[in-house]
């Protein structure tokens, strides 16, 4: 289960720059024409935790291990 208020929001911000922005936007908005939904598509917070550990499609999964 994920708990957000155990996050840090200045990691996550530098990790999804690094890892997600180019594809999903750099506000999460997605990109016309892309392949990677708005991440307000995504489902709950624990869908979200689920791509990003396990993967999507078109996406490959990070693990914090």
């Amino acid at each position: 289960m994920v708990d957000p208020a155990l996050g840090d929001p200045a990691n996550g911000m530098a990790l999804f720059r690094t890892n997600c922005a180019m594809c999903h936007g750099p506000a999460g908005q997605g990109i016309p024409g892309g392949s990677a939904p708005p991440l307000t598509a995504t489902g709950s917070l624990t869908d979200v935790a689920n791509f990003i550990t396990r993967g999507a499609p078109e996406m490959p999964g990070y693990s914090a291990t």
